[in-house]
């Protein structure tokens, strides 16, 4: 009922054919205070709606510009990085400081309107190529590239490109990740224990003993890259997260190149992978440097008997005990699914889904990662390791990624030649820190 409603409402009550003056006023004003009571809660009411409205609508349109700033192109022009999104930007933005290696920055050490330049560079050379670019554009590619302003990426995106390499190569998550500046990194090594001593009396003679022979290991930054195409015609349009595409292409290449040069990579023009490394039966003590020790796994192909594992036993505990906190299995999911039909003399299982570590597979304690370019089981293959992989060595050179636009060789289509540079190899006593199973009798 409305208040003016509640008014005549009561006037009538009255029964009366007429009202003097004061009572029909004293009616009405109880109406109209009735009516103005409600209209000030429906406006309170709408009031908040609208101000509950207006701070969705806008933290949808801050998200919006802290992607714009993040990710997307901003229309080509040069556009700006507002104040209240840079502090987001501060962890990709040290990497377009000169010389810097990612150091923690402040907001007033970048100059963020050089910054939004040149992403929206970026984003005008992926689309139409560096000489579509006006004159200012071609000054902000200037900045985070090579001189000749050919190959260049904005640090952001080559931040999230190594971000997302270390969390998806398996090895990159377990090894000793480092950035090196020159074309190779060179470390003392001591490939053998000579030095001899012992004990003496009082008065016995000290003989000369034994001297260590101390060499030098060098790791050089090989040449990684990847090469995904879109149609010009697309670009033209740009329909979609560019970017983002292009990330990801780059990153599923770089992966799979990765992966297999860091287990089995000769050297030679990549790093060089753990299994490219001679291996034998002998003991550390007295096992040469540079060689990994396999244990047999009592089989050829396989293991003895569904119940005898005693080689991966032997495997484990031929492991000093300095490296067993980080230790971890190392197969691919094939040679899983043999160990998971793995049970003891009384029916159990050795391999255990852990609920402690995400689900993360258990075997003997340890946990299991699958490296997909580790061999399938087949005679005298080394199939599992099992070790502590910080002792293996990830170089990636200071410069990053960088990206060069060819639309030349395949008409109608766009190529993104992509490339970083990375070395990799076994570190010092890391021969010591990894042990392999061999499927074999001895």
């Amino acid at each position: 009922m409305s208040p003016y409603d509640a008014a005549m409402q009561k006037i009538r009550a009255t029964n009366k054919e007429t009202l003097s003056t004061p009572e029909l006023l004293d009616a009405l004003g109880s109406g109209v205070k009735a009516a103005v009571s409600e209209m000030n809660r429906d406006n309170q009411s709408r009031s908040d709606k609208l101000q509950t409205s207006i701070a969705k609508h806008q933290k949808a349109l801050d998200e919006a510009f802290v992607r714009l700033d993040l990710m997307e192109t901003n229309g080509g022009g040069t556009g700006s990085i507002a104040p209240t999104n840079r502090e987001k930007l501060l962890p990709f933005a040290a990497g377009f400081m000169s010389n810097s290696l990612r150091r923690a920055v402040q907001a007033h050490e970048i100059d963020w309107d050089q910054l939004a330049e040149y992403r929206a560079a970026f984003a005008s050379y992926l689309r139409l190529g560096p000489h579509s670019m006006p004159n200012s554009l071609h000054a902000a590619m200037q900045v985070g590239s090579d001189p000749d302003g050919g190959y260049w990426a904005p640090p952001e995106l080559a931040e999230r490109i190594l971000s997302r390499l270390f969390d998806t190569s398996p090895m990159r998550q377990f090894a000793s990740v480092q950035t090196m500046s020159t074309d190779h990194i060179e470390f003392p090594i001591d490939p053998n224990d000579a030095v001899s001593g012992g004990w003496v009396g009082e008065t016995d003679e000290r003989p000369e003993t034994d001297t260590p022979k101390v060499g030098l290991q060098s790791i050089y930054a090989r040449e990684q890259f990847a090469q995904p195409k879109i149609t010009q015609k697309l670009l033209d349009d740009a329909g979609f997260d560019i970017e983002t595409w292009l990330v990801n292409k780059i990153v599923r290449k770089l992966v799979r190149q990765e992966n297999s040069a860091f287990v089995h990579g000769d050297g030679v023009a990549k790093p060089r992978g753990f299994l490219s490394y001679p291996v034998s039966a002998d003991d550390d003590g007295s096992r040469p440097w540079g060689t990994l020790q396999y244990v047999p796994s009592g089989a050829s192909g396989g293991f003895p008997a569904a119940a005898d594992f005693d080689g991966l036993m032997d495997l484990q505990l031929s492991l000093k005990s300095e490296y067993l906190p980080n230790a971890v299995w190392a197969m691919r999911r094939s040679t899983a699914a043999t160990l998971r039909k793995l049970k003891d003399t009384v029916n159990r299982s050795i391999w255990l889904d852990s609920l402690s570590e995400l689900g993360r597979p258990i075997l003997l304690g340890h946990r299991v990662v699958f490296f997909e370019d580790m061999p399938a089981i087949a005679p005298n293959s080394l199939s599992i390791a099992f070790g502590d992989f910080s002792h293996y060595g990830i170089f990636d050179h200071r410069v990053g990624v960088r990206i060069l636009r060819d639309p030349l060789t395949a008409k109608g289509f766009v190529k993104f030649y992509t490339h970083k540079r990375v070395g990799g190899d076994v570190l010092g006593e890391g021969f010591d820190a990894v042990k392999l199973l061999r499927m074999s009798t001895n």
